[in-house]
């Protein structure tokens, strides 16, 4: 059982790591994207292109991927943050727009990839093994991940002044204008932020599952998922709803099929919008 358990942690863990990206950008700019999934798997599709067309060290291809995201990600902060100020007109935009950009975004990966599965392969030399298990470096990473982004978004949001500046616009966006914080900026930090994550999701799949161009719409939406439950724009919240969701689909799917860890966590949805609308955690940003 407790295996079931680690495996939905990770599994989960992972999951967290779009919602974040999701979070981060709806938390500063209010913003809804729904293109962060398809985001995320193209992280993967580009670490295994330049480790094995290119040759790239493997940290080499890990900020080459990174920097790409942040290329695609910010000219979606130009197009998309203007059009929130349209009210219901420009909200129903934005989502056909992120939806179209993340469909673009799975044509281009199998036009140049083909349909097939990729899998990121490294040459580790060492595992540690833990209840009967062994975890390669990428297996740990994939577990502590999250965790390590909240303590990082955690330190950042309330220490540093570039974060406590994010956190003002992310509160009060007017008053945060009032006292001379650039807006835009912080808009497009968190691009640059959730652009990140979502490939580290990505990177961290294809390197302990296989990664198909298909996942980008089923990452996209458990997602969402993990942000409504763990509460809109709340870092920790989507955290916690992830591993809980994770722990909960991969054991669901164990003892009653694969199909019911979508059952259970659209289930778990439907109940957290009826009993607390809010989420577990609430909307603050940490």
């Amino acid at each position: 059982m407790y295996q079931l358990i680690i495996f939905g942690l990770i599994y989960g863990g992972l999951l967290s790591l779009t919602a974040l990206s999701i979070t981060m950008i709806y938390g500063i700019s209010r913003v809804p994207n729904f293109a962060m999934g398809h985001l995320s798997i193209l992280g993967g599709y580009l670490l295994f292109w330049f480790m094995n067309n290119l040759g790239f060290s493997t940290y080499l291809a890990i900020g080459s991927s990174f920097a790409i995201l942040i290329l695609v990600g910010l000219p979606m902060e130009r197009i998309l943050t203007p059009l929130r100020k349209r009210g219901e007109e420009g909200m129903v935009a934005i989502i056909f727009i992120t939806l179209s950009i993340g469909i673009g975004i799975e044509s281009l990966i199998r036009y140049l990839f083909g349909g097939s599965a990729i899998s990121i392969s490294y040459q580790f030399k060492s595992a540690l093994s833990l209840f009967g298990l062994n975890f390669t470096p990428v297996w740990i990473m994939g577990f502590t991940s999250p965790f390590l982004i909240l303590i990082f978004c955690y330190f950042f949001v309330t220490k540093t002044l570039l974060g406590k500046k994010m956190r003002a616009v992310s509160e009060n966006e007017t008053a945060a204008r009032l006292q001379g914080i650039p807006v835009i900026r912080m808009y497009q930090l968190s691009y640059v932020l959730g652009s990140i994550f979502a490939g580290l999701g990505g990177i961290l799949w294809g390197s302990m599952f296989n990664l198909k161009p298909h996942l980008g719409l089923e990452f996209t939406l458990l997602g969402l998922t993990i942000v409504v439950v763990g509460g809109i724009g709340n870092i920790r919240g989507s955290i916690l709803a992830g591993l809980i969701l994770g722990v909960g689909m991969i054991a669901g799917s164990f003892f009653f099929g694969g199909v019911f860890k979508f059952i259970f966590s659209y289930s778990v949805l439907v109940v957290i919008l009826l009993v607390r609308p809010s989420g577990l955690l609430g909307g603050r940003l940490i």
